[in-house]
């Protein structure tokens, strides 16, 4: 019997077909670096070129430089098109390995979860604030504010950090909702508190705020919630380990906030960074350019505020040691330090360290891991900022 010979072409080796897939692969990584060239960062952010942040440049030059290796998988039956096809395949199956890893250390911290955050300082936790939390479309906490100031309506714009934010407690229980029915008064103007404040800004940042959104909602009053590390050029108490669009996308994980801390506190023990109580005080050196760059945002806000025709009352709130409280006070020199700095900016000062002065720590604190205020201090606080801006004639008196 006769055999005939099949004209089929032989099926393509494993090695092919990786190199094939690694130079599309490689050929779509260089498309999109190249068209994120185009683009550049934050006006604050271009340390690189003039035009882009480090992180920015460093994911584009990842990109070409893995597109431009793996782009050689188009050239079939080279040399080249063989090792990027080799190098896509040793990428991938690490890859797979990382993620089951991953998958089983994010497995065993949610079993521990709760007990190892006292072990870590608290940010395994941190993550279940984000439940009780709602955004309006311009990402702030809260309803959806108009612009324009409706007729007949007082507005007051709260700018600040975490403790304005309300960071762990519910919605209706922050200073600023408090404020909000607190400052209504029968027969009077309705009453908006507009909360601007967001986790981790610093002074530099809040002023930005002000200037690029806040001013638009024609507040009659402005409010600055001031935090002892205000401040700090970034809020990186606890190292992020990985780059920063990394991170921003690993806030769910327990096993990346668990490592976090591990690193700091690893750092710390090594003296590669200070604890941070050290790291309060050393914010407060008035020699460095953290600290002048501080004082200069304090009395920008004051000043484009008034220009706007806004006062301008800052609270500041204590930051209390677990061990003690405020007894004694840790960082008794940085508030005075504080308290001073905003009177020389204009602004009328509320010192909230009297009201908690001779309490304990459980009456001020979250929790024994996070020193952020409670329902009950952020309650306290609004009671004592209202008394301040009604008695100096500040308040809801008639909407203009």
């Amino acid at each position: 019997m006769q055999r005939v010979a099949s004209t089929d072409p032989p099926p393509a080796a494993p090695s092919d077909r990786w190199a094939r897939i690694a130079g599309c692969i490689g050929a779509a990584f260089l498309l999109i670096g190249l068209a994120l060239l185009a683009h550049t960062s934050r006006a604050d952010r271009r340390q690189v070129l003039g035009r882009y942040s480090v992180d920015y440049f460093g994911l584009v030059a990842f990109l070409v430089a893995s597109g431009a290796w793996w782009a050689g998988g188009l050239r079939r039956g080279s040399a080249w098109a063989r090792a990027a096809g080799r190098s896509l395949r040793v990428a991938v199956e690490a890859a797979g390995l990382a993620l089951f890893t991953f998958a089983l250390i994010e497995g065993a911290c949610r079993l521990v979860e709760r007990p190892l955050s006292r072990y870590i300082g608290g940010p395994a936790l941190a993550r279940r604030y984000q439940d009780m939390v709602h955004l309006n479309s311009r990402r702030m906490r809260g309803p959806e504010w108009s612009l324009a100031r409706p007729p007949g309506t007082w507005r007051l714009l709260a700018l600040g950090d975490s403790f304005t934010f309300g960071l762990g407690v519910p919605q209706e229980s922050t200073c600023v909702r408090h404020l909000e029915r607190d400052l209504a008064r029968p027969g009077g103007p309705r009453v908006e508190v507009i909360n601007t404040g967001w986790t981790g800004y610093n002074t530099v940042e809040e002023r930005a705020v002000l200037d690029t959104l806040g001013l638009r909602f024609q507040p009659d009053l402005v409010l600055l919630g001031y935090c002892l590390n205000d401040p700090e050029r970034r809020n990186t108490t606890f190292p992020l380990v990985v780059p920063e669009p990394i991170a921003l996308r690993l806030g769910w994980s327990v096993a990346y906030h668990s490592v976090r801390a591990l690193a700091y506190h690893v750092m710390v023990a090594l003296k590669l960074r200070p604890g941070y109580t050290d790291y309060i005080h050393s914010l407060y050196d008035t020699g460095t350019p953290e600290w002048r760059r501080h004082v200069q945002a304090l009395r920008g806000i004051v000043a484009d505020a008034r220009a706007a025709g806004a006062p301008v009352v800052v609270a500041v709130w204590p930051l209390p040691d677990h061990a003690h409280g405020f007894s004694p006070y840790e960082f008794a020199r940085e508030h005075e330090q504080a308290v001073r700095a905003v009177e020389a900016s204009g602004a009328l000062v509320v010192d909230l360290l009297p009201l908690f002065a001779h309490g304990r720590y459980t009456d001020f604190a979250l929790s024994d891991w996070d020193p952020h205020p409670n329902p009950g201090a952020q309650r306290r606080a609004a009671a004592a900022i209202r008394d301040v801006i009604e008695a100096r004639g500040l308040g809801p008196g008639g909407a203009r």
